[in-house]
């Protein structure tokens, strides 16, 4: 059968490029519609690229089954998608019948790429936010060079304060913590002393060396200090004093979330480090 005979066959179904079958998009251009900007592309109804069904049919009982669609260009057929098979993708073919014409639609929808909200002109020399931070991110300044770390792990002068990566490794490699893997939900693993050391030391691992910190099981300060009872590190940068570590309250948790909610605060400016803990001084690295 040839392709002329299957674009005169009546259309089954229409639409434009932005309410197409995805896998099409994908097969025919080499294009996510999630790259694609459909919005402002329906809100124009623009239609000036679309696909045309002309064949259909089911193959069994189950989701497979089969399709020819005709994709034109203000109404030039270019070529014919063929699908089949479960959800009609185990079998996928674009034939391409006018190389003009394809070349034409090709630079089209790629003007509508251009104006996806996700892609970002920028100068090479310019400071771009989206880069510095971005989805609970920061590119923090750590004692090798830039690195991305949690936002709340990074100092306001831009320092890493908590190196997370390293943080979980020191624990997946801590025989004591894979010890507690297989406990159930009603255990409180922090409740046991032997358990808050391994993660001391995970924390320990987790602080660039150029930091002045301590690590402690409950800080110390004055009665009524809100911090006292933190199982933390003390970390000082050149304008801040910062807690890292759990609130009393989850040493009595249950099951293995504390590992996610591991806690930053800035108490002050870097005098206050002194405040927290006799051992400070032993422990400054």
């Amino acid at each position: 059968m040839t392709p002329d005979e299957i674009y005169s066959l009546p259309t089954i179904d229409t639409h434009a490029w932005h309410d197409a079958d995805q896998r099409l998009i994908w097969e025919v251009f080499g294009l996510e519609l999630h790259e694609l900007d459909c919005d402002s592309a329906r809100n124009a109804s623009e239609g000036r690229l679309a696909t045309h069904l002309k064949l259909s049919g089911r193959m069994d009982s189950s989701s497979a089954a089969a399709s020819i669609t005709a994709v034109t260009l203000d109404g030039k057929p270019f070529g014919l998608y063929v699908a089949a098979g479960r959800g009609q993708s185990d079998h996928r073919r674009f034939i391409r019948t006018d190389d003009a014409v394809y070349q034409q639609a090709l630079g089209y929808i790629s003007t509508w790429r251009e104006l996806n909200p996700y892609h970002l002109a920028a100068d090479p020399g310019d400071d771009v936010p989206e880069i510095s931070s971005f989805f609970h991110m920061k590119v923090a300044k750590g004692a090798a060079g830039p690195c991305l770390a949690l936002d709340r792990h990074v100092a306001e002068d831009g320092s890493l304060l908590f190196d997370n990566v390293a943080f979980w490794r020191r624990l997946e490699e801590s025989p004591v913590i894979r010890s507690t893997k297989d406990w159930t939900h009603t255990e409180a693993p922090l409740s046991h002393a032997r358990v808050r050391d391994a993660v001391a030391e995970a924390m320990r691992a987790a602080i660039p060396g150029n930091l002045r910190s301590a690590i402690v099981n409950e800080l110390g300060g004055d009665e009524g200090d809100e911090y006292r009872h933190w199982t933390a590190a003390a970390l000082a940068t050149e304008e801040g004093t910062y807690l890292i570590g759990m609130h009393p309250w989850q040493l009595h948790e249950k099951g293995h979330v504390w590992r996610e909610r591991i806690a930053v605060e800035r108490i002050g400016g870097p005098e206050l480090f002194e405040r927290y803990a006799p051992e400070v001084e032993a422990l400054r690295p």
